[in-house]
Formats: structure tokens, sequence, C-alpha cells
């Protein structure tokens, strides 16, 4: 959030009123985002090699992040909470609400990336849940004050999840499931979503994993829902690094990543198969 070099943090936001026109071709681009002033010094000082946030999920005035520090070349994560100012021009962390999660029973070296609110818990996801990177991963649960309330299993899954959507109202949601080739979290052939459901006629092509893949929270655990999962059309361009999802009410989803340079895209409703 510093990275305009003034001695400042900020993060942008577009609105719903002026994406749903541009979405629709009634009004042509680009949209100049809304600067928010990111007040967060007092709690960055407290994580130890601070790198950035990985996710955010917004309740109410109330918003939950997920930030990234390095200890002794070690990612640590912690969850933190903060409150919009009543003209959403600001949002201020609070230096009390910060929590460290702990690591993955199997797999230390990388972070939480995605973050979940479902009902009045929110739940923090691990970047690699496959059988060769974590063969036991976790789904951390914590109320909205910040308290533990201990894990719940989370079905494994191959190749690198960045973030998920909102769930509905029956706990279901879809996650960003991506890889890139050289990052940690690649197979040497086809991972079992491919082998059950196919592979999209580029994810024939290219070595990359472009896709969305839906999951359901349970008592027993976050599952794997019965659903394909979403291949995108890979491009010729080269990868693109998704890092950023959310769903634009019923009309589809919302994408942000990085292909030589930061790209927003809009992913229209999925038909389920």
């Amino acid at each position: 959030p510093s990275f305009l070099n003034d001695g400042r943090s900020y993060l942008f936001a577009l609105s719903r009123s002026e994406l749903a026109p541009l979405l629709n071709g009634d009004v042509p681009g680009p949209l100049s985002p809304q600067q928010l002033n990111l007040v967060d010094a007092s709690v960055t000082a407290q994580i130890p090699g601070f790198f950035g946030y990985q996710a955010v999920e917004v309740i109410g005035e109330q918003v939950y992040l997920l930030a990234q520090g390095s200890l002794n070349n070690s990612p640590r994560s912690y969850l933190v909470s903060g409150s919009l100012s009543a003209e959403l021009t600001s949002l201020t962390l609070d230096p009390g609400k910060l929590v460290e999660l702990p690591a993955q029973p199997v797999n230390a070296s990388r972070p939480y990336r995605s973050l979940l609110a479902n009902a009045d818990t929110l739940v923090a996801l691990p970047e690699l849940a496959g059988l060769n990177t974590n063969s036991a991963p976790l789904a951390l649960r914590y109320d909205l004050g910040l308290s533990a309330l201990g894990s719940l299993p989370l079905t494994g899954i191959e190749y690198p999840l960045s973030d998920v959507s909102h769930p509905d109202s029956n706990g279901r949601f879809w996650a960003l499931n991506r890889w890139l080739p050289g990052e940690p979290g690649g197979l040497a052939g086809l991972d079992p979503l491919a082998l059950l459901y196919g592979e999209g006629v580029t994810h024939q092509v290219f070595d990359q994993v472009e896709r969305l893949a839906a999951f359901q929270v349970t008592p027993g655990g976050v599952v794997l829902a019965a659903s394909a999962p979403v291949q995108l059309e890979l491009s010729a361009r080269g990868p693109r690094d998704w890092q950023g999802l959310a769903e634009f009410g019923d009309q589809g989803f919302l994408l942000a990543g990085n292909q030589s340079g930061v790209i927003l895209a809009f992913l229209g409703s999925i038909e389920e198969n």
C-alpha cells in the first residue's frame, strides 16, 4: 500500500455504481478509482519483515485483512482488523487487533492467502493445499473479535489458492486456483480435477493453470463441491498471475492480476454442469 513512496499508505476503490454501466457497455472506460488513506503504521511496525496484505473481507464498517511478514526467511501470516470512516475516505487498522496465524502443520514455508467471511466467522485458507505440498491442510477459524475458534480440515487441491469469493447462504464459494511455471505446487502430470473433468482447449496447450474451483463450508470441513472447475481461456501473451476475486452481484466475477502490468477482468455468470 505504500508503493507511491510518499510516506503514506493507500487503498483504491471502484464503486459498483461505476462498474455496472461500464460492464454493460453503457459508458466507455477507463474508470478513475477513489483513493482511500490506509492508516496502518502502528500495525505494520509489529510485523517482522512486513511484506504487504494478501486478502481482505469487509463486514459492515469493519475490515479484516491478512498481512504477511517474514522472520528468518520464513513467511508469517497475521490477521488484523480495522474500521472504515463514515465518509469512506480512510481505513484505520487497530494495533490491538493483530493475531499471528499458526503455520500449517505440514508446510510452514508458504503463507495464508485467502480470507473467507462465513456468517459470523472468519476462515483463513493456506496458499498450498495439494497432496505434494501440504498433505493435511487446515482452514483456521476466528470470530469477528479475532479470537481463535479452532480449525477445519480442508480438502486438498493441487496448485496454489490465491483468493476466494464471498460464500452464499449455504456456505458455497469459488476459489482462484492458479499456477505459473516455476512456482511451487506444480505437477508432472494432470491433477485430480483435470482427470475428473478434463482440460479445456488452451489448458491442453499451455503449462500454466488459471481456473476457479468450487468449495463448500460444512460442519466437518471445507470441501470441494461437486462442480466442474471453471477454466479460463489462457493467453498466448503468457501467464496471468490472478490474485484477487470478487463476485459482482449475480452478473459474474471480477478478477485482478498481473500480466506485464496490473489487469482487472470480468468473468460472466457461470453455468454449472
